[in-house]
């Protein structure tokens, strides 16, 4: 069954959203020239003023751009729904509210907004920008006490990046700004319960099924699952719960100050119901709530400024995908030894095709233990790198400047985890045969070696930890193996193939110790790592590029 949304393609809601936004609020807000998903504050960023940059995925407005302005941030990096932002938008971010005296980045501690965020600090480094990080870890329920630096950062993102962009405003020093931040996410605990699922705007469907009379205690805000799932309660009996974690770890005594925050995506009775049990909750234990807030979801009046909307994605994905399927046939009848960049093409169009095709089975996957956003993610990422390597000239381009275009153009559709992974993954690739006119059969299993290692150490995993490496790594060293032992290429990707599906597999019976995955304990046992099932499908097009070529 698919939920109802007024938009228009899926694609195309967030940057629809955004135009809107600025277009409602032009004396407050703008964009980055050509760069569309970074928001800054007009009145908000000033010479010798710590810079406070905020981002992540867009879904759950009004985080981030809602708390961008004078007093808060300063600017914010936008992603796609449910997914991290690429670092092209975070650098604009910074660049643009560098004052001289520092970049704040705060966000959400999600794997794919780490990676990001880290390469686009990396980046500015090179420009002379420091950069320092406060990561907002305040759900509780996303990992024991003992643990904090693993938990999620939700809700208390209000009352965390408004510390800190008051710091920033009243011209602390990085030092002080950056104690702020961290003090107040210290102080800063919260806990979520979820009634129904949310659906991605590209696939209309329930990322999780719950029943009627259930309800998910310390749901993650993208519908990663809980901590437990339940019997429906009354309002009372919830708020006892929420707060009961809440209160175990703050340790309130008397005469405290308590501000709270309710927090919800639903109807205005639901949040009173709430908030006037969670404020009997504090009075009984003698704390005194000093401010008490209730936030629901922004009506964002689009403006559509006359711009015509052009439906025609589906027709232009069906044409694409015979433009691929073309690429193929001629590929099977230009059959050379050595891997030039017009393979490569071919090879990046045949990938391509296999993850669409499996779009929506690896969202399925992914909603089962994530977000539910993989597959487009995936999809998205193989799209973009396809079209850039595809817009090369194939006489004047090195196998190197193929996957260094690919990296970027993969990077900046996704951002997500999948978008540092597969981007690292495609650089090491070009580095490991660089300035290379064709690649020989010994340097093309050392090129998918290279973006084994290269996922494996931006996601700083090992085998066994349920991620994609389980089927990369694998993988990697059955065709390493089999090339030493003599065995002709196709022959050492149909062993890879193997190695990956086997991998993939082994997933299932695993915990996660990476990603948000690795909150949820043993409710992940039993499901395949959609990452590991979409390295499986591209190990499988490389083996059967392989396969067409020796034939």
């Amino acid at each position: 069954m698919k939920t109802k949304k007024l938009i228009n393609a899926g694609a195309d809601a967030v940057d629809e959203m955004l135009q809107g936004v600025l277009a409602v609020h032009p004396r407050h807000l703008y964009a980055v020239e050509d760069m569309p998903r970074a928001i800054i504050a007009r009145n908000g960023p000033r010479k010798g003023k710590v810079a406070l940059v905020i981002g992540g995925g867009s879904g759950h407005e009004p985080t981030f751009l809602g708390y961008v302005g004078k007093g808060l941030a300063d600017a914010a990096a936008i992603g796609n729904v449910f997914a991290s932002p690429p670092p092209d938008p975070i650098i604009a971010c910074a660049k643009a509210v560098d004052g001289g005296a520092g970049v704040l980045f705060m966000y959400g501690n999600y794997a794919g907004d780490v990676m990001n965020f880290d390469m686009a600090a990396e980046m500015l480094a090179l420009d002379e920008i420091e950069v320092r990080t406060v990561l907002t870890t305040d759900d509780v329920a996303s990992a024991p006490a003992d643990q904090r630096e693993k938990r999620r950062g939700v809700a208390g993102n209000v009352f965390i990046f408004k510390a800190a962009g008051a710091a920033c405003d009243l011209l602390y020093s990085f030092d002080e700004v950056e104690r702020v931040a961290r003090h107040a996410n210290a102080r800063t605990y919260t806990m979520g319960v979820a009634l129904a699922p949310c659906s991605l705007p590209q696939t209309l469907k329930p990322n999780f099924l719950i029943g009627e009379e259930e309800m998910e205690i310390g749901m993650g805000i993208h519908g990663e699952p809980g901590v437990a799932r339940e019997p429906l309660k009354t309002a009372d009996a919830v708020t006892d719960e929420l707060m009961d974690n809440i209160f175990r770890e703050m340790k309130a005594e008397r005469g405290d100050r308590v501000a709270v925050l309710v927090n919800s995506l639903r109807i205005d009775a639901d949040d009173g119901a709430l908030h006037h049990d969670a404020a009997g909750q504090g009075a009984a234990r003698s704390s005194w709530a000093c401010h008490s807030y209730v936030a629901r979801r922004q009506l964002l009046h689009l403006a559509r400024n006359g711009r015509r909307v052009d439906h025609r994605h589906a027709s232009r994905r069906r044409a694409a995908a015979a433009d691929r399927s073309s690429l193929r046939l001629r590929h099977v009848c230009e059959v050379t030894m050595a891997i030039a960049t017009k393979d490569l093409q071919h090879l990046f169009a045949l990938i391509a095709e296999d993850i669409g095709a499996q779009r929506d089975h690896l969202c399925e996957l992914d909603g089962a233990i994530g977000d539910g956003d993989h597959g487009l993610a995936m999809d998205a990422g193989c799209e973009a790198a396809t079209k850039a390597v595809g817009a090369l000239d194939p006489a004047q381009t090195a196998p190197t400047a193929v996957f260094n275009a690919a990296a970027k153009a993969f990077l900046n559709a996704v951002g997500a985890s999948s978008g540092p992974l597969y981007a690292t993954a495609f650089m090491r690739a070009g580095a490991a045969v660089k300035d290379r006119p064709e690649l020989s059969d010994e340097e093309f299993v050392r090129v998918f070696a290279a973006m084994a290692q290269g996922i494996q150490e931006r996601g700083k995993a090992e085998p066994g930890e349920k991620t994609m490496v389980d089927a990369w790594k694998p993988a990697a060293d059955a065709a390493l193996k089999a090339r030493a032992s003599g065995a002709a290429l196709a022959e050492c990707f149909d062993i890879a193939e193997r190695a990956a599906r086997q991998g993939c597999e082994a997933t299932r019976d695993m915990t996660a110790a990476r990603g948000r995955a690795s909150r949820l304990g043993d409710r992940v046992i039993g499901h395949i790592d959609p990452g590991a099932a979409s390295a499986a499908i591209i190990i499988a097009s490389i083996a059967k590029f392989t396969q067409h070529r020796d034939g």
